[in-house]
Parts: C-alpha cells; sequence; structure tokens
C-alpha cells in the first residue's frame, strides 16, 4: 500500500465557484463520489476559478513538491473564458514559481471540459426522466 507522501500524482476537481455554499457542496459530493475511482492511485484535491476557495493557484501551491504528475480536471460543460485563459495562465504562473524554488519541475495536464461526452448526455436524459415522473 503507498502512503500519501509517496504519491507522485494529484487530481484536481475544478469548478467555477459561487458565492452560495451550495456549489461548493456539490463539488465536495462529485469529489466524494469519484474517489472510488481514483483508490490509493493519487491524490484527490478540489478548488475554484472564483468566488470560493481554495482557488485554483492556491491548491496548486499546496501541492506538495514530491509530486510530479498534476491533472486538473474541469468541472465545465464547456470551453470558455476560463478554460481557454484563465486555467492556462495560472498553470504558467504556478510551474514559473515552481521552478524558482528548490522543487523539481512538474507536468500539469489540463483535461477537457465535459460537452456532449455520452455520460452528460445519459445524466440529462435521466433527469428529465425524473422530470416528467418516469424515473
Amino acid at each position: 500500500m503507498k502512503k500519501r507522501a509517496d504519491i507522485k500524482r494529484t487530481v484536481i476537481l475544478l469548478a467555477h465557484g459561487s458565492p452560495k455554499n451550495h456549489a461548493k457542496n456539490v463539488l465536495l459530493k462529485i469529489k466524494n463520489k469519484i474517489s472510488k475511482y481514483f483508490a490509493k492511485s493519487c491524490i484527490l484535491k478540489y478548488a475554484f476559478i472564483q468566488f470560493d476557495e481554495p482557488s485554483l493557484l492556491q491548491c496548486l501551491n499546496r501541492i506538495s513538491s514530491k509530486v510530479r504528475h498534476i491533472v486538473i480536471l474541469p468541472v465545465f460543460i464547456s470551453h470558455g473564458k476560463h478554460t481557454l485563459n484563465d486555467i492556462p495562465m495560472i498553470v504558467k504562473s504556478f510551474k514559473k514559481n515552481r521552478k524558482k524554488g528548490a522543487f523539481h519541475s512538474v507536468n500539469v495536464v489540463i483535461a477537457e471540459p465535459l460537452e456532449a461526452h455520452d455520460m452528460v448526455v445519459k445524466a440529462l436524459y435521466s433527469r428529465y426522466m425524473t422530470a416528467i415522473g418516469k424515473d
């Protein structure tokens, strides 16, 4: 069994954020549910682009220097200002500052947004069926 300190990959669930607590609670539920897929293979964290904490940069800066791979999973439906500009800019700043310190380089990958993934379509159809009382 790997010890937490031995894990070299971190996954960050990244949401937009909201002044309302409900948005954070939903992301925490997603984190809890998805954690079973990652088991002990990585450290799972969450962050927000705005309105809530931790911000993406705060989250990145809290990651151990031993971590060599970071995967950012945007919980966004499509590309937009945040996925195309803000997130890459924050990652670039993080990597630049990390190289200045005594840390080793890190590979950061930003996954694609959800888009029209088959599972999103199935989830929407399920919501429809529930709405019309046929779930």
